[in-house]
C-alpha cells in the first residue's frame, strides 16, 4: 500500500443474540452470557437456583455470528464488556 495509505488491522469478533426460530429478537452482545441474561430479563429463560444452569424456553435460542472489525493506526480503541470495540469520536 503506497501513497501514505493507512494500514488496517482487522480483528475477527464473535457476537451473540437472542432469537426465536433463528430470527434475531435481541441486540448483538459480545458474550453468550450477556445474550442469556437478555433472555432471562425477557422471560424466555430461567436459571436453576442450585446449579446456576440457564434453560431457554422453546422457541428461544442464542444465535452467533462472526464479524471483522477494522481498526486504523492511531485509533483510540476502548474495550468494553457491552460491545467488542468502540471508537471514541471527539
Amino acid at each position: 500500500m503506497g501513497g501514505g495509505a493507512l494500514m488496517r488491522n482487522p480483528q475477527k469478533v464473535q457476537q451473540f443474540a437472542l432469537a426465536y426460530f433463528r430470527r434475531q429478537i435481541g441486540p448483538w452482545r459480545s458474550t453468550k452470557a450477556a445474550a442469556l441474561e437478555d433472555a432471562i430479563r425477557r422471560g424466555d429463560a430461567s436459571r436453576d437456583r442450585k446449579t446456576k444452569v440457564i434453560f431457554l424456553t422453546v422457541p428461544a435460542d442464542i444465535i452467533e455470528r462472526s464479524i471483522w472489525v477494522e481498526t486504523h493506526p492511531g485509533d483510540n480503541i476502548v474495550p468494553l464488556r457491552v460491545r467488542p470495540h468502540l471508537r471514541l469520536v471527539e
